[in-house]
């Protein structure tokens, strides 16, 4: 980062990790879905059917959808992404 680094010790309780925080949040999120009326009444009309994934409205839904980036950002240009020649072959 080209800056000094300061490390301390402390007895105090600290934050949760962000990795817990993140939990906790998707645990949350999960509640408030299982509690909306409407997603009890899908449930219970499709016996056997269950909450997968919980995401809010307008986050991204494909794992392809982050990869160009943040936006704003230009992508890289075509000649830096692989071709097949690239690619190693396999023996299956």
């Amino acid at each position: 980062t080209g800056r000094r680094w300061i490390a301390s010790v402390s007895s105090d309780a600290g934050k949760p990790t962000l990795v817990a925080q993140k939990a906790t949040k998707a645990d949350d999120l999960r509640g408030q879905a299982e509690d909306n009326p409407m997603v009890q009444a899908i449930l219970k009309t499709f016996p056997g059917a269950k909450l997968e994934t919980v995401r809010r409205k307008g986050e991204q839904t494909s794992v392809l959808a982050g990869l160009a980036g943040p936006p704003g950002e230009e992508p890289p240009p075509a000649e830096d992404y692989p071709v097949d020649d690239d690619i190693p072959e396999s023996e299956f």
